[in-house]
């Protein structure tokens, strides 16, 4: 969708309204990018945009998949996100320890419309994505300045973490997470699907 559809009934549209839009609901309902739901999808669209900024679209997943994105090439990952600040902080608020799900999971398979009976990461590399900005006076979560993303290997879990359910930013580094910018995520995600 282009978000200029219409909101409509039996044809006619419900109002003359400019809000009576898909883009007008898509602002009423995530407009607060800090919100921790809004802020993972918005870093999925983030790796999807360092990927091909002509067409991040073409990496999105169904609904309910178990990783975020998928590659032209079938590989798998998938996008944690963690912040600083949260969107219930106020000024006086302590920034936050990042944190990140890491937990094995059940996976769907849409063919049978089950889950596995065991438990494991079906990702082939995650992304750690983590809004770093501290100051809530300029926190910005589209200045892609303020974000950093740490790419690692599934494997490199699994061998080291095998049954950990979160992990924090220093364990992260230790593990080998590749850091970088925005401007290096692309670079970083190549180099990580190369040791797969």
């Amino acid at each position: 969708m282009s978000g200029e559809e219409a909101i409509h009934t039996d044809g006619g549209t419900v109002s003359p309204s400019d809000h009576a839009t898909v883009c007008g609901f898509w602002s009423w309902a995530t407009s607060d990018l800090i919100d921790n739901t809004t802020r993972g999808s918005l870093a999925e669209f983030y790796v999807a945009l360092a990927l091909d900024p002509n067409d991040p679209f073409r990496f999105k997943t169904k609904p309910w998949s178990s990783w975020d994105i998928e590659t032209e090439n079938g590989t798998k990952i998938e996008v944690k996100t963690s912040a600083l600040r949260q969107s219930w902080h106020s000024g006086s608020h302590a920034p936050s320890t990042p944190q990140w799900d890491i937990a094995p999971i059940s996976v769907y398979d849409w063919e049978t419309n089950t889950y596995s009976k065991s438990k494991f990461r079906p990702a082939d590399l995650f992304v750690f994505s983590l809004h770093a900005h501290k100051d809530p006076g300029t926190l910005d979560a589209i200045d892609l300045s303020q974000w950093m993303f740490y790419v690692l290997p599934t494997h490199v879990l699994d061998t080291e973490r095998p049954t950990g359910k979160s992990i924090r930013l220093n364990p992260l580094k230790k593990l080998g997470a590749e850091e970088t910018d925005f401007a290096g995520l692309k670079a970083a995600i190549l180099s990580a699907v190369n040791q797969i």
